[in-house]
Formats: C-alpha cells, sequence, structure tokens
C-alpha cells in the first residue's frame, strides 16, 4: 500500500471529523447513524508482450491514420490511441483516424480485463515512433541537415535556420504513405513484484466511504465515497475518473443489493434473473463519487500506462462494510448488507437462512 494515499484521502475525505461524529451518534443510540470505512487493494500490470500489433500511417496528404483489431465498448480507447499517435506526431488529435474492431487490422488484446490500454498504447507508441523517425529522416533531407539535427514544433520540422511545414513535408513522401509497425514490449522497468502467480507491478488504491444507516429498518444508504488509485500514467483523466466511478457503483451494487441465492442440494441458482437478482439502480448508488489519481512512474512501458478497470471496484464493498460497522458499533460480516442482516448484527431480528 502506498501510505500517502491514505493520509491524502483522510485529509480531503475529513476522516477525523467524520469518526468523532458517527461515536457520537452511536452514544446517544440515535435511530440514523453514520459511519466511516476505509479500505485498500492492490493490483498488477497485465499488459500482454508481442500480442498487439499496431500499425501507423502518413499518407501524401497529410493524413494519419492507425489501425488495431481491438474493439472500443465505452471505455474509450479509441481517444487514447489517438491522443498517443498525435503526441508523438505532434499533430492535433482530431486529425489521427483511428480504425478498430476488425481481425485484419493487426492482434490485438479484448477490451477488459484491465489489459487494453496497458498493452494497445505501447504498440501504438512504437509505430508512430517509427514513422516520427522516417518522416524526420525525410525532412532532414529536405533541409539538407542530418537527422539529429531535425528537431519538431508548431507542426513543422526545423534544423538550425530552415524549417518545412507539416503538409509540405508529406507531399515528399515517395509512394503513397510512410508506414511502420509497433508491437508492445515485454514489460519492463522500476517496481517488479510477485503477484497472481507471476511477475508484474504493483498499483495501489485505498477508498473511504460514508454511510447512513438507519437502526430501525436496517437500510443503509451510501452517502458518499472517495476513491484514491494510481495506474501508472493517467492517459485520459476524462475516461480513466469515468472507469473509476462505475467501478465504485458496482462495488455498492455488490456491497448492498446482489446476492446470489443458491439450492444447496442441486446447485441451482434460484434468483437467476434481473428480476430476482438485484442490481443497484439510481437510488442505491454513492450521492457522491470524489476520484483522486496518484501517478506513479513504473517504468512498465513506453506510456506508462496500466490498467484501472478492476482495481476501482475491489475495495468499495469492505469500505462501506466497515463504515457500517463504525456506524453500529458491531460487525455485518456477510454482503450484501441487506436491512435484515443490519437488525440481526443489532439483535433485533434472526438472520434469514440462503439456500
Amino acid at each position: 500500500m502506498r501510505r500517502h494515499q491514505f493520509e491524502l484521502g483522510r485529509k480531503q475525505f475529513g476522516w477525523d471529523a467524520g469518526r468523532k461524529q458517527a461515536a457520537a451518534l452511536r452514544d446517544k443510540q440515535a435511530r440514523v447513524r453514520r459511519g466511516f470505512g476505509v479500505a485498500a487493494s492492490i493490483w498488477g500490470d497485465f499488459g500482454r508482450g508481442k500480442a498487439v500489433v499496431a500499425t501507423v500511417s502518413v499518407a501524401r496528404d497529410g493524413s494519419v491514420e492507425v489501425k488495431n483489431g481491438l474493439q472500443d465498448i465505452g471505455g474509450g480507447i479509441t481517444t487514447v490511441v489517438a491522443q498517443v499517435v498525435a503526441e508523438v506526431l505532434q499533430r492535433p488529435v482530431e486529425a489521427v483516424r483511428v480504425r478498430l474492431g476488425d481481425s485484419e487490422l493487426g492482434p490485438s488484446v479484448g477490451s477488459g480485463g484491465s489489459v487494453t490500454t496497458a498493452s494497445v498504447t505501447p504498440a501504438v507508441r512504437a509505430a508512430a515512433e517509427g514513422v516520427k523517425t522516417q518522416l524526420t529522416a525525410l525532412a532532414a533531407k529536405q533541409l539538407g541537415r542530418k537527422p539529429e539535427e531535425v528537431t519538431w514544433s508548431e507542426g513543422q520540422a526545423r534544423a538550425g535556420s530552415k524549417s518545412i511545414a507539416w503538409a509540405e513535408l508529406c507531399k515528399k513522401i515517395e509512394g503513397e504513405a510512410v508506414v511502420a509497425t509497433g508491437t508492445r514490449p515485454e514489460t519492463y522497468g522500476a517496481y517488479p513484484v510477485k503477484f497472481m502467480g507471476g511477475n508484474s507491478y504493483q498499483i495501489a488504491g485505498v477508498q473511504f466511504a460514508e454511510v447512513r444507516v438507519d437502526t430501525w429498518t436496517g437500510v443503509v444508504t451510501v452517502e458518499r465515497v472517495l476513491a484514491v488509485h494510481d495506474c501508472g500514467k493517467v492517459m485520459n483523466p476524462l475516461t480513466a475518473r469515468s472507469q473509476v466511478q462505475g467501478g465504485v457503483i458496482l462495488g455498492t451494487s455488490y456491497a448492498l443489493t446482489e446476492q446470489r441465492v443458491m439450492d444447496r442440494v442441486r446447485g441451482v441458482m434460484l434468483n437467476p434473473n434481473l428480476e430476482t437478482y438485484k442490481i443497484a439502480g439510481a437510488r442505491d448508488v454513492p450521492r457522491e463519487i470524489d476520484v483522486v489519481f496518484t501517478p506513479v512512474d513504473t517504468g512498465a512501458n513506453n506510456t506508462g500506462a496500466i490498467g484501472i478497470g478492476e482495481p476501482s471496484t475491489i475495495p468499495t464493498a469492505a469500505a462501506i462494510a466497515c463504515a457500517v460497522h463504525d456506524a453500529l458499533g458491531v460487525a455485518v460480516r456477510d454482503l450484501p448488507l441487506t436491512p435484515d442482516r443490519v437488525l440481526a448484527a443489532l439483535g433485533a431480528v434472526p438472520t434469514r437462512g440462503v439456500g
């Protein structure tokens, strides 16, 4: 765990004052109580080596295209891929055309499992760097200089007092386009640890939760969650923040409502549909979800990206359960934290058997 994440969250969440408030409500035996909880998680870098092959091309008309066979099912990888190419070639993001979703566009990974960004962006960057090397050599030839003398800025290649604009340089391309492919090198860098049976890189997260518990009805309401996570380099703050918020919502659903009921004799699930397997709705999720990133330079790959899909879900239910414990003074040790289990922990009703 990273101690600074705990300290940062403690201050931002108002932990000390909140715990005092929770203790005061317990002492008064108030009907509606508040509780504060915290939980932490670790995760690893699951970026896959040479499973991804990306292709970047720059045509004579100056257009830029990147191709890979991955899919974008809502995680925003299309935008991130365009950002990587735009950064390397110093072009506007909107000028980069991204072609995805077809296996003919190159081997790739699935969209999920905290592998997508960490696997694809390094390959894309390697391909973009390959194109830039070729364009730099072409610019040096046009400017009468050595490639190592050429620098790029504001859409121009410069060497000494001479420069050539992007559009003019691209017209000098021999053939239809300059093309390069790239793969993701095997993970390398700074902080190797053993994780889930292999060498990986540890990333950490801490989540703080505030709950309100009605001791008469046993209903738990999550007021707010603060999620403090690192995931290597944050490639796109907007989509990464949305990813964490989604993970917190999933974790809240797991904590409060999701319950699989099994017939233990026949091995049959007795609530096999969304009518009887309760997924958290709009009124069940936290009223506030704040996200703070604490970037860590792992040196794991050439973009520094590590996945943040699953890690944001891991500590949520534990933080909520700890907050309920804080509110009641007794622990509810089974999920979901349904009203009957809360009341049973308070000694009000017997627990309900589940299969």
